[in-house]
């Protein structure tokens, strides 16, 4: 998970979602169900 998301220059996440780095991308998942709303392709 990535608490600092203004680190990555990631939106801040809506209540409910969470930004996770896989490798070099990003994914906005919605924590109660795991679904990815977004994805950020290597910054």
């Amino acid at each position: 998970m990535i608490d600092d998301w203004r680190a990555y220059r990631l939106s801040p996440p809506p209540r409910g979602y969470q930004w996770v780095g896989v490798g070099g991308d990003y994914f906005l998942v919605a924590v109660p169900t795991g679904v990815v709303f977004q994805v950020v392709i290597g910054r």
